[in-house]
């Protein structure tokens, strides 16, 4: 049986040991690499972070028990992430344009969601892992994008108000039938004063 909770067991374990095989290949490559010197920021690389950003890439790495399973924006062009953060408060088109790139990347992180829906198709040992990312993913997409999704919608009215004609439509929709009726009821002979 698929389901069976022996089944279950077994698909885990080789889950989890391809993800540990990954994290180790990928401290392996962090090892090995060569020490960069000091980067500094200029227009084209603020170019290339901000494309990093627009594609969902996360500014730290993403870890497990120590070992980098996909290196963040910092690890990829060799800085610091406060170095990356200490750039958006010298050069505020910088930043400027870091914002608008996360609210891009709300589009991307959504559209993931799709591919992590197949990947607990596929895989449904990992269905309960699916679940957690999936909820960071949308909760995400909701802080870099509110307007598109966040879970409180704004509703704005944009017409003219005025109030005066709005309350004297209403004492019509209200009064002026309570007149009517109060005529019928009398045999139309005693109508009160309108006031």
């Amino acid at each position: 049986m698929p389901g069976s909770p022996k089944k279950r067991t077994e698909r885990e374990r080789e889950a989890k040991k391809r993800l540990e095989v990954t994290a180790r290949a990928h401290a392996d490559e962090k090892a090995q690499a060569l020490p960069r010197k000091r980067v500094c920021y200029t227009p084209e690389l603020g170019a290339e972070v901000i494309s990093l950003i627009a594609n969902g890439i996360p500014i730290e790495d993403s870890t497990l028990n120590g070992a980098v399973l996909a290196p963040g924006i910092a690890s990829r062009i060799g800085i610091h992430p406060s170095t990356f953060y200490d750039w958006q408060q010298q050069h505020p088109d910088f930043a400027e344009s870091i914002a608008r790139a996360r609210e891009e990347s709300a589009h991307r992180i959504a559209d993931r969601l799709l591919a992590l829906a197949d990947a607990a198709l596929a895989e449904p040992a990992l269905a309960n892992a699916v679940r957690v990312a999936a909820d960071i993913l949308k909760w995400q997409a909701g802080v870099r994008n509110p307007a598109m999704y966040g879970e409180r919608q704004r509703i704005e009215i944009d017409a003219p108000m005025d109030l005066g004609e709005q309350l004297r439509r209403a004492r019509e929709r209200v009064i002026e039938p309570d007149y009517e009726r109060l005529a019928l009821a009398s045999g139309g002979n005693e109508v009160p004063a309108r006031t």
